[in-house]
């Protein structure tokens, strides 16, 4: 018995946060975002296989297919165009602070280059790894996004 309670109590306060990161257009135009990744991966900040969220009258996103999101393995690099209310979902990373250097390293760690290209208005391009963090801001524990605004 006494086993079993170790185990659960193990299970239990072992468990990590998993925070998602975004960027989500909240604006009327459609911004384009691009992003060349290092090497294919399914787990970091900036994934080889993101995904295009929208969302719904309760402005809970949820997963949609579409066109508007082409991935080039071969030459590493994805392009997605956000109308109003969408987003795209870059990776996920367990137990995020963005106050430790190891995480935010770690946020970046896939990224050679990100774009973000409004039409009309303003390009920002980051190809700083350690500055990408501070683009993010919190939304709750389990979700960092870059919003843009009008």
């Amino acid at each position: 018995m006494r086993k079993l309670i170790l185990i659960l109590f193990l299970t239990l306060t072992s468990c990590s946060i998993k925070t998602e990161f975004f960027i989500y257009n909240t604006s009327d135009e459609i911004v384009t975002i691009e992003y060349q990744f290092i090497e294919p991966s399914k787990f970091g900040g900036f994934v080889s296989n993101p995904e295009m969220m929208e969302s719904n009258w309760l402005s809970k996103l949820k997963e949609i297919k579409s066109s508007e999101l082409t991935i080039d393995l071969t030459k590493k690099h994805v392009t997605c165009r956000l109308k109003k209310g969408q987003a795209l979902k870059l990776g996920w990373i367990g137990n995020y602070n963005p106050k430790s250097e190891y995480k935010r390293q770690e946020l970046a760690e896939n990224l050679k280059e990100l774009r973000i290209i409004r039409s009309g208005k303003e390009t920002i391009i980051i190809t700083q790894k350690e500055k990408v963090a501070d683009f993010f801001e919190r939304v709750n524990s389990k979700r960092y996004e870059i919003k843009i605004n009008e």
